[in-house]
């Protein structure tokens, strides 16, 4: 069945994990006779030279930031910059099986979803076994501090895999102010308050050899942002008379 996709991989210091990834990727899409816009968002990397040589040679576009902004900035620099129906984004590392990728636009095309979106705690979800504990407590916690504040009601919404329609995403990240790690959690707030329909489906997740999260600086950081993000949501709803 083919396919018009725009790929959005974002990417700051990964470029081992890129060039690793992308020529399985692309046979990937050569062999689902997919044809994909292929956008590479460099964060501000040291190997800005090398990944945009790398991307030459696969024909894939390559957007830089000349400085790190924050992985939802370059987010969404590349889904506003998206021209196909359907724009998907994923970690330029490639944590996630590529059968991941092929069952979010599946279910796009199956249903009358605006977005769909990984999620890892489904009980389908092939999940590393030894992730660290701290990751596991600080993903627990910062999905009841979410659902307390009652910004969305998905249970993952850090889940690096995600796919819209691109005039829903094109909609959504215009809006969307967010340059750290609390945007996933701002666009599904939005999606929600907009209520555009959002289906959900399991993922297969790969061992990763190194993260660049740091659970306990970058967990704070998002827990302060997701606290800025319920205040500019209950005045946005005040001000359109929404919240009375």
């Amino acid at each position: 069945m083919p396919e018009h996709l725009s790929l959005v991989l974002p990417v700051h210091n990964c470029t081992d994990e890129l060039s690793a990834g992308m020529p399985e990727l692309l046979a990937a899409f050569e062999a689902w006779e997919w044809q994909v816009e292929v956008i590479v968002v460099d964060d501000g990397s040291e190997d800005g030279g090398i990944i945009a040589a790398h991307c030459k040679s696969w024909n894939c576009r390559y957007l830089r930031n000349e400085s790190a902004r924050g992985k939802g900035n370059a987010v969404r620099k590349g889904i506003l910059s998206a021209t196909a129906p359907v724009v998907m984004f994923m970690d330029g590392d490639f944590p996630f099986d590529l059968e991941t990728v092929h069952r979010l636009v599946s279910m796009m095309q199956q249903t009358n979803a605006g977005i769909v979106i990984g999620n890892r705690t489904d009980p389908q979800s092939q999940y590393p076994k030894d992730l660290p504990l701290q990751r596991q407590l600080g993903s627990y916690l910062l999905s009841r501090f979410i659902r307390m504040l009652n910004l969305t009601v998905f249970k993952d919404t850090q889940c690096g895999i995600k796919c819209f329609r691109t005039s829903v995403g094109h909609e959504l990240f215009s809006r969307a102010k967010e340059d750290g790690f609390a945007f996933d959690i701002e666009i599904l707030a939005l999606a929600q308050q907009l209520r555009i329909p959002v289906v959900t489906i399991p993922v297969s997740v790969k061992p990763q050899a190194t993260t660049t999260v740091k659970v306990f600086r970058h967990g704070w950081q998002t827990l302060r942002r997701c606290l800025a993000i319920w205040y500019n949501q209950k005045i946005q709803l005040h001000e359109t008379g929404m919240g009375k």
